[in-house]
Protein backbone atom coordinates (compact mmCIF):
# COMPACT_ATOMS: atom_id res chain seq x y z
CA UNK A 1 0.00 0.00 0.00
CA UNK A 2 1.21 3.74 -0.84
CA UNK A 3 -0.95 6.71 0.34
CA UNK A 4 -0.27 9.41 -2.15
CA UNK A 5 1.54 12.49 -1.06
CA UNK A 6 -1.64 14.32 -1.37
CA UNK A 7 -3.90 12.82 1.29
CA UNK A 8 -1.25 14.08 3.55
CA UNK A 9 -1.51 17.47 2.49
CA UNK A 10 -4.92 17.26 2.25
CA UNK A 11 -5.25 16.21 5.85
CA UNK A 12 -3.24 19.99 6.79
CA UNK A 13 -5.13 21.88 4.34
CA UNK A 14 -8.13 20.58 6.23
CA UNK A 15 -7.72 21.78 9.53
CA UNK A 16 -6.51 25.32 7.48
CA UNK A 17 -9.76 25.59 6.46
CA UNK A 18 -11.69 24.88 9.30
CA UNK A 19 -10.46 28.47 10.72
CA UNK A 20 -11.83 27.70 14.15
CA UNK A 21 -10.07 26.37 17.25
CA UNK A 22 -8.80 23.08 15.44
CA UNK A 23 -6.85 25.66 12.65
CA UNK A 24 -5.22 27.01 16.14
CA UNK A 25 -3.97 23.44 17.22
CA UNK A 26 -2.50 22.88 13.75
CA UNK A 27 1.51 23.31 15.29
CA UNK A 28 0.42 20.06 17.69
CA UNK A 29 -0.76 18.01 15.00
CA UNK A 30 2.62 18.04 13.08
CA UNK A 31 4.57 17.58 15.89
CA UNK A 32 2.00 14.28 16.71
CA UNK A 33 2.94 13.09 12.95
CA UNK A 34 6.68 13.99 13.53
CA UNK A 35 6.58 11.99 16.67
CA UNK A 36 4.59 9.31 15.43
CA UNK A 37 6.16 8.89 12.63
CA UNK A 38 9.58 8.76 14.56
CA UNK A 39 7.94 6.32 17.31
CA UNK A 40 7.04 4.08 14.31
CA UNK A 41 10.56 4.16 12.77
CA UNK A 42 11.68 3.11 16.17
CA UNK A 43 9.46 0.37 17.27
CA UNK A 44 10.25 -1.36 13.80
CA UNK A 45 6.55 -0.67 11.97
CA UNK A 46 6.95 -2.00 8.05
CA UNK A 47 5.68 1.18 5.45
CA UNK A 48 2.31 0.20 5.35
CA UNK A 49 1.47 0.44 8.88
CA UNK A 50 3.63 4.03 9.15
CA UNK A 51 1.10 4.88 6.51
CA UNK A 52 -2.08 4.52 8.59
CA UNK A 53 0.34 5.98 11.51
CA UNK A 54 0.54 9.17 9.71
CA UNK A 55 -3.10 9.59 8.63
CA UNK A 56 -4.11 8.66 11.82
CA UNK A 57 -1.57 11.13 13.16
CA UNK A 58 -2.47 13.70 11.05
CA UNK A 59 -6.61 13.45 11.48
CA UNK A 60 -6.78 12.57 15.02
CA UNK A 61 -7.75 15.91 16.26
CA UNK A 62 -10.43 16.81 13.82
CA UNK A 63 -13.60 18.41 15.45
CA UNK A 64 -12.00 16.81 18.86
CA UNK A 65 -15.43 16.93 20.98
CA UNK A 66 -13.27 19.60 23.51
CA UNK A 67 -14.01 22.21 21.32
CA UNK A 68 -17.27 20.70 19.15
CA UNK A 69 -18.76 19.26 21.55
CA UNK A 70 -19.48 15.96 19.86
CA UNK A 71 -17.70 12.50 21.10
CA UNK A 72 -18.46 11.18 17.45
CA UNK A 73 -17.81 14.22 14.85
CA UNK A 74 -14.54 13.14 14.38
CA UNK A 75 -14.38 9.93 13.49
CA UNK A 76 -17.32 10.79 11.06
CA UNK A 77 -15.65 13.70 9.82
CA UNK A 78 -12.13 11.94 9.37
CA UNK A 79 -14.22 8.97 7.67
CA UNK A 80 -15.93 11.23 5.00
CA UNK A 81 -12.63 13.05 4.47
CA UNK A 82 -10.53 9.63 3.61
CA UNK A 83 -13.52 8.34 1.11
CA UNK A 84 -13.83 11.94 -0.77
CA UNK A 85 -9.85 11.64 -1.22
CA UNK A 86 -10.38 7.94 -2.69
CA UNK A 87 -8.68 6.24 -0.08
CA UNK A 88 -8.99 2.33 0.17
CA UNK A 89 -11.74 1.69 2.44
CA UNK A 90 -9.15 -0.94 4.90
CA UNK A 91 -7.01 1.71 5.12
CA UNK A 92 -10.01 4.26 6.67
CA UNK A 93 -11.40 1.88 8.63
CA UNK A 94 -8.05 1.01 10.68
CA UNK A 95 -7.39 4.80 10.33
CA UNK A 96 -10.63 5.57 11.98
CA UNK A 97 -10.80 3.12 14.31
CA UNK A 98 -7.48 4.46 15.52
CA UNK A 99 -8.96 7.81 15.78
CA UNK A 100 -11.57 6.50 17.75
CA UNK A 101 -9.27 4.74 20.22
CA UNK A 102 -7.00 7.57 21.15
CA UNK A 103 -8.24 9.42 24.24
CA UNK A 104 -7.74 9.36 27.42
CA UNK A 105 -11.41 9.48 28.31
CA UNK A 106 -11.93 6.41 26.28
CA UNK A 107 -9.41 4.42 27.91
CA UNK A 108 -10.78 5.63 31.91
CA UNK A 109 -13.94 4.10 29.75
CA UNK A 110 -12.09 0.36 28.45
CA UNK A 111 -9.19 0.19 30.80
CA UNK A 112 -5.71 -0.77 29.59
CA UNK A 113 -6.69 -4.07 28.93
CA UNK A 114 -8.19 -3.52 25.89
CA UNK A 115 -7.04 -4.16 22.04
CA UNK A 116 -4.17 -2.23 21.60
CA UNK A 117 -2.92 -2.33 17.80
CA UNK A 118 0.46 -1.01 16.69
CA UNK A 119 -1.14 1.69 14.99
CA UNK A 120 -2.86 2.97 17.81
CA UNK A 121 0.03 2.00 20.32
CA UNK A 122 1.92 4.58 18.44
CA UNK A 123 -0.23 7.65 17.58
CA UNK A 124 -1.71 7.05 20.79
CA UNK A 125 1.64 7.49 22.35
CA UNK A 126 2.83 10.59 20.55
CA UNK A 127 -0.61 12.31 21.06
CA UNK A 128 0.34 12.09 24.91
CA UNK A 129 4.09 12.62 24.75
CA UNK A 130 2.74 15.80 23.55
CA UNK A 131 0.81 16.53 26.37
CA UNK A 132 3.41 16.65 28.55
CA UNK A 133 6.92 17.59 29.22
CA UNK A 134 7.91 21.80 28.39
CA UNK A 135 5.11 21.76 25.58
CA UNK A 136 2.59 20.27 27.97
CA UNK A 137 3.03 22.33 30.53
CA UNK A 138 2.59 25.38 27.95
CA UNK A 139 -0.37 23.40 26.63
CA UNK A 140 -2.11 22.83 29.48
CA UNK A 141 -2.01 26.79 30.84
CA UNK A 142 -2.99 28.15 27.22
CA UNK A 143 -5.77 25.71 27.41
CA UNK A 144 -7.00 26.45 30.99
CA UNK A 145 -6.58 30.62 30.23
CA UNK A 146 -8.93 30.14 27.25
CA UNK A 147 -11.56 28.27 29.68
CA UNK A 148 -10.94 31.11 31.78
CA UNK A 149 -10.20 28.39 34.43
CA UNK A 150 -8.78 29.19 37.68
CA UNK A 151 -4.65 28.86 37.65
CA UNK A 152 -4.19 27.28 41.63
CA UNK A 153 -6.78 26.85 44.11
CA UNK A 154 -5.72 24.78 47.43
CA UNK A 155 -9.03 23.92 48.33
CA UNK A 156 -9.98 22.80 45.22
CA UNK A 157 -8.48 18.95 45.35
CA UNK A 158 -7.31 17.29 42.25
CA UNK A 159 -9.62 14.01 41.62
CA UNK A 160 -7.19 11.30 41.54
CA UNK A 161 -10.21 8.71 40.06
CA UNK A 162 -12.22 9.38 37.12
CA UNK A 163 -14.88 7.87 34.98
CA UNK A 164 -15.14 8.62 31.59
CA UNK A 165 -18.02 10.99 32.48
CA UNK A 166 -16.55 12.44 35.55
CA UNK A 167 -13.49 13.21 32.91
CA UNK A 168 -16.06 15.03 30.16
CA UNK A 169 -18.12 17.22 32.77
CA UNK A 170 -17.08 20.29 31.94
CA UNK A 171 -19.54 22.08 34.82
CA UNK A 172 -17.17 20.46 37.43
CA UNK A 173 -15.11 22.57 39.66
CA UNK A 174 -11.33 22.12 38.35
CA UNK A 175 -8.13 24.38 38.23
CA UNK A 176 -5.39 23.98 35.48
CA UNK A 177 -2.77 22.80 37.95
CA UNK A 178 -5.06 20.00 39.45
CA UNK A 179 -5.16 18.77 35.36
CA UNK A 180 -1.32 17.15 36.01
CA UNK A 181 -2.35 14.83 39.16
CA UNK A 182 -5.67 14.26 37.17
CA UNK A 183 -4.66 13.38 34.04
CA UNK A 184 -0.78 14.34 32.60
CA UNK A 185 1.03 12.85 35.35
CA UNK A 186 -0.58 9.66 34.44
CA UNK A 187 0.29 9.73 30.83
CA UNK A 188 3.95 8.26 31.42
CA UNK A 189 2.86 4.95 33.52
CA UNK A 190 0.20 4.35 30.17
CA UNK A 191 3.04 4.19 27.53
CA UNK A 192 2.33 1.29 25.08
CA UNK A 193 5.73 1.40 23.07
CA UNK A 194 9.21 0.80 24.68
CA UNK A 195 10.36 4.30 22.38
CA UNK A 196 7.27 6.33 24.21
CA UNK A 197 8.01 4.94 27.91
CA UNK A 198 11.70 6.47 27.31
CA UNK A 199 10.79 9.64 25.99
CA UNK A 200 8.04 10.31 28.69
CA UNK A 201 10.89 9.63 31.35
CA UNK A 202 12.15 12.79 30.81
CA UNK A 203 9.03 14.60 29.96
CA UNK A 204 7.51 13.59 32.80
CA UNK A 205 11.05 15.02 35.16
CA UNK A 206 10.31 18.36 33.19
CA UNK A 207 6.89 18.51 34.68
CA UNK A 208 7.63 17.34 38.02
CA UNK A 209 10.68 19.93 38.63
CA UNK A 210 8.09 22.53 37.78
CA UNK A 211 5.40 21.60 39.86
CA UNK A 212 7.94 21.16 42.90
CA UNK A 213 9.32 24.71 41.60
CA UNK A 214 5.44 26.52 41.44
CA UNK A 215 4.25 25.30 44.48
CA UNK A 216 7.17 26.99 46.10
CA UNK A 217 6.63 30.38 44.43
CA UNK A 218 2.84 30.05 45.27
CA UNK A 219 3.68 30.05 49.19
CA UNK A 220 6.39 32.58 48.74
CA UNK A 221 9.17 30.37 49.46
CA UNK A 222 11.00 30.82 46.84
Amino acid sequence: MYIPYCYLQACLDLHISLRDETCARCRHIVRVRNLAVALAKEEGLPAERTEVVELAALLHDLHDWKYSGSITAGAEASREFLSAQGCPTHVIELVVSTIQRIGFKDELEKGAASEVWPELAVVQDADRLDAIGAIGIARCLTYGGSRNRVLHDPSVKPRHTMSKAEYMDTAAKQTTINHFPEKLLKLKGMMKTTAGRRIAEERHKVMLDYLTRFFQEWEGQA
